[in-house]
């Protein structure tokens, strides 16, 4: 199931990366879940190597990429939200 969310998100990356956007802004907020998706979807994977291989240490260096990784979402998802609803 963990192998399917970050095949999911890289291909969301792709997809998305695929759009052509020709406002600036838009530009920055697509980067912006662009770089999220492809990070989450490579912490997701490197978590399931370290757990499949029992290295407690890199799991946990995966789990903090990971948590790192999805950090910016709340903020991306509200400015886009924001600048969308004001033009």
């Amino acid at each position: 199931a963990m192998l399917q969310a970050a095949d999911a998100m890289e291909g969301a990356s792709q997809d998305m990366e695929s759009i052509i956007v020709k406002d600036e802004q838009l530009q920055d907020y697509q980067a912006g879940f662009i770089k999220m998706y492809r990070n989450t979807s490579k912490a997701t994977r490197d978590f399931v190597e370290a757990f499949k291989k029992q290295d407690r240490s890199a799991a946990e260096e995966a789990l903090s990429n990971l948590q790192k990784a999805t950090t910016p979402e709340p903020k991306l998802v509200a400015d886009i939200n924001t600048y969308c609803s004001a033009n």
